[in-house]
């Protein structure tokens, strides 16, 4: 895939993607600024645009202080984290949003503010679904959810943030979302593979049944 870099700025493009999404670079603030504010904190704003008659989601994740760029100088931007979990989780054919590109605006080797620029999706939350559909549907949800979790353990992926409301039922499909945390674990897989279970089966707590199923199925396939 296309990679840019310079001084003050790299970006990674999806290579079908190139030409189109070149333009996002120099309009980045002002589209941000334009867009529909889904979330935003001190560390993190996610913001949908309208580019190209295309609707995208910008994760914009800024730098606290050049101290903490100075610590960080080794390490991935988060955005360019979710950039490559992204490509991990599609190659283990887990559902996830496409990626089109990340941005990093940098001096030297410093990085600062960087952005994880992917195609909007339009779905409910997991937590909202699953326990108010019918019971075909159900099954076929956790049916779903027992194949994620299997190909996360065949392909040693823990996700790091695996609530409820970072899965959502996109026309009957399960898709994940919220990556930047998430990635291929080298060692200690177990144990992050163990929190993310955990993580998942807390969304379900007063409701035993569900729970229970899910904690078996989850478990076992």
């Amino acid at each position: 895939m296309p990679v840019y870099s310079s001084f003050n700025l790299r970006y990674e493009v999806h290579n079908d993607q190139d030409e189109e999404l070149n333009g996002i670079v120099t309009q980045l603030t002002e589209l941000v600024e334009q867009g529909e504010t889904l979330k935003s904190d001190r560390a993190t704003s996610v913001t949908r645009v309208r580019f190209h008659n295309r609707d995208l989601i910008v994760k914009q994740f800024t730098a606290r202080s050049v101290w903490h760029s100075i610590k960080r100088v080794m390490r991935r931007s988060r955005a360019n984290n979710a950039w490559n979990a992204s490509a991990a989780f599609t190659e283990a054919g887990i559902a996830v949003p496409a990626a089109l590109m990340y941005i990093e605006r940098r001096i030297g080797l410093l990085r600062f503010d960087s952005f994880f620029v992917y195609q909007a999706i339009d779905g409910d939350s997991l937590l909202e679904v699953l326990p108010s559909v019918g019971r075909i549907e159900q099954a076929a949800l956790i049916e779903q959810l027992a194949s994620l979790f299997s190909k996360l353990r065949a392909n040693h992926l823990a996700h790091g943030d695996m609530k409820a409301t970072n899965l959502l039922v996109v026309g009957g499909q399960v898709v994940i979302i919220d990556l930047d945390v998430a990635g291929r674990c080298k060692h200690l897989f177990s144990r992050a593979h163990a929190r993310d279970q955990k993580r998942f089966l807390k969304n379900w707590i007063g409701n035993e049944s569900l729970s229970e199923e899910l904690c078996e199925q989850i478990n076992t396939s």
